[in-house]
């Protein structure tokens, strides 16, 4: 059959050889430059879904850029299809000729996630608790409900979220993670050049 492509790359056990009778059923490498484009802009939007990226991932070199471009999650079938299983070997070595060791992926994990997932996990319990502290403070200590009611409204309205203030905070460039991490990704942007 003309334009028909045979792949018998995966095990016999698992997949019978197929026939594709279209010739573009693969992704090329090419492919990935838009996909990396589109998921850094709507990841920066709206962080707070979560990305995948499928289509023109052939190489880890393309698994890295496309979590650094905001995806939590990278396909890489046409790859596998292609190559078989022994690709995904292929791309662990790559990764570990890049550098990218488990003990350093933290570099990997984007932002919002280690903020929403860790941080803020952490500080707005501890936040809630003092708030309540210090209106009970302030519920202890009124002569009388005018000034309890003026006390609570203006402390209440003096608070702000703890997101803002942390994002407001820039002085964890100080500190000795921040400099790492910013030493590990400057490290691995001069070995992907």
């Amino acid at each position: 059959m003309k334009g028909s492509i045979k792949y018998t790359h995966l095990s016999k056990s698992l997949l019978k050889p197929f026939w594709i009778h279209h010739t573009n059923v693969m992704s090329t490498k090419a492919e990935l430059a838009d996909r990396l484009r589109w998921t850094a802009i709507a990841s920066a939007a709206i962080p707070q879904l979560d990305y995948a990226i499928s289509g023109g991932v052939h190489c880890g070199k393309g698994v890295i850029k496309s979590i650094l471009a905001g995806a939590t999650a990278v396909e890489v079938c046409s790859a596998i299809y292609q190559y078989g299983p022994k690709e995904i070997e292929s791309m662990k070595k790559e990764f570990d000729r890049l550098g990218v060791h488990p003990g350093n992926t933290y570099m990997f994990i984007q932002g919002h996630h280690i903020m929403d997932n860790v941080v803020l996990r952490l500080l707005i319990p501890v936040c809630t608790v003092l708030r309540r502290e210090r209106e009970q403070q302030i519920h202890d200590l009124a002569l009388h409900d005018m000034q309890l009611h003026n006390e609570l409204t203006s402390y209440q309205r003096s608070q702000v979220g703890v997101e803002v203030v942390i994002h407001r905070n820039s002085f964890y460039k100080n500190s000795p993670l921040y400099q790492m991490i910013r030493r590990d990704i400057e490290k691995f942007l001069k070995i992907i050049r």
